[in-house]
């Protein structure tokens, strides 16, 4: 198990470089879209023996507007991940429920969140 600052290193400095990396990748597609668009870089036109016709601008906007909801989705997963090593590393307090003892932190973990963490949403399966 790591030292709790390299653990909040790892967790957290991701939120200032993750949207700068897709910033900057964005930013070189953008840079990149007028030069396809104008030489037809590695774009495929009709008519040819396989009949077949592919636009590599098209592909790049195509991808973009993908991309850019997917890394929200990615994001999402992150925080859920960051929530859960949190929850893990610091189980602060311990809830007794019924005889069952269920770690917790002050971190609080909504019913998705904790079934992504743990596998279940059943307080029982975490008997110790």
């Amino acid at each position: 198990m790591s030292p709790y600052p390299l653990l909040w290193l790892r967790y957290t400095t991701f939120i200032p470089l993750y949207p700068l990396g897709v910033a900057s990748e964005m930013t070189m597609v953008a840079l990149a879209l007028p030069h396809f668009r104008k030489s037809q870089m590695w774009s495929i036109r009709m008519p040819n023996a396989f009949n077949f016709a592919f636009d590599y601008f098209l592909f790049c906007l195509l991808a973009v507007a993908i991309y850019i909801p997917g890394r929200c989705l990615v994001v999402m997963c992150i925080v859920i991940d960051i929530s859960c090593q949190f929850a893990l590393r610091m189980h602060a307090a311990d809830l007794v429920v019924g005889g069952t003892r269920i770690l917790f932190s002050s971190v609080s973990l909504n019913v998705v969140q904790y079934k992504a963490c743990f596998g279940t949403t059943s307080i029982a399966h975490h008997q110790m």
